[in-house]
Protein backbone atom coordinates (compact mmCIF):
# COMPACT_ATOMS: atom_id res chain seq x y z
CA UNK A 1 0.00 0.00 0.00
CA UNK A 2 1.11 3.58 -1.14
CA UNK A 3 0.95 6.13 0.75
CA UNK A 4 -0.46 8.04 -1.56
CA UNK A 5 -3.53 5.53 -1.71
CA UNK A 6 -3.68 6.13 1.78
CA UNK A 7 -3.83 10.30 1.40
CA UNK A 8 -6.71 9.09 -0.91
CA UNK A 9 -8.61 6.66 1.27
CA UNK A 10 -8.42 9.00 4.49
CA UNK A 11 -9.09 12.33 2.67
CA UNK A 12 -5.31 13.26 4.49
CA UNK A 13 -3.40 16.55 3.01
CA UNK A 14 -0.50 14.73 0.88
CA UNK A 15 1.31 18.15 0.33
CA UNK A 16 2.47 18.09 3.95
CA UNK A 17 5.37 15.75 3.00
CA UNK A 18 7.91 14.45 5.12
CA UNK A 19 5.75 16.43 8.01
CA UNK A 20 3.14 14.22 7.85
CA UNK A 21 5.11 11.51 9.79
CA UNK A 22 3.23 11.77 12.98
CA UNK A 23 -0.38 10.90 10.70
CA UNK A 24 1.23 8.29 9.16
CA UNK A 25 1.20 6.37 12.00
CA UNK A 26 -2.25 7.31 13.43
CA UNK A 27 -3.47 6.12 9.60
CA UNK A 28 -1.59 3.01 9.61
CA UNK A 29 -3.11 2.01 13.47
CA UNK A 30 -6.13 3.24 11.83
CA UNK A 31 -6.06 0.60 9.08
CA UNK A 32 -4.92 -1.96 11.34
CA UNK A 33 -8.36 -2.00 13.48
CA UNK A 34 -9.88 -2.36 9.89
Amino acid sequence: MSLTSICTEYRLDCSSGPKQTSNRTTVMTLHDTR
